[in-house]
């Protein structure tokens, strides 16, 4: 049984590493959007109106 057990806390790990890799992508990927949206929009308020059409958090708001 103990070999069972290290090899699913083993599979268990790497699964956890990977879903920590996909999330880094996705945040990375998210500030890449934010910054091509700021540098297109026109205003402060532009930039607001675009990241949340996008589902982008502003920065500086939770």
């Amino acid at each position: 049984m103990s070999a069972l057990r290290g090899h699913t806390n083993r599979v268990t790990g790497e699964w956890a590493d990977s879903q920590n890799a996909q999330r880094d992508s996705f945040e990375a990927q998210d500030r890449q959007a934010a910054r091509v949206v700021a540098a297109q929009s026109a205003d402060a308020d532009d930039c607001r109106e675009l990241l949340a059409m996008l589902g982008l958090k502003v920065p500086g708001q939770v």
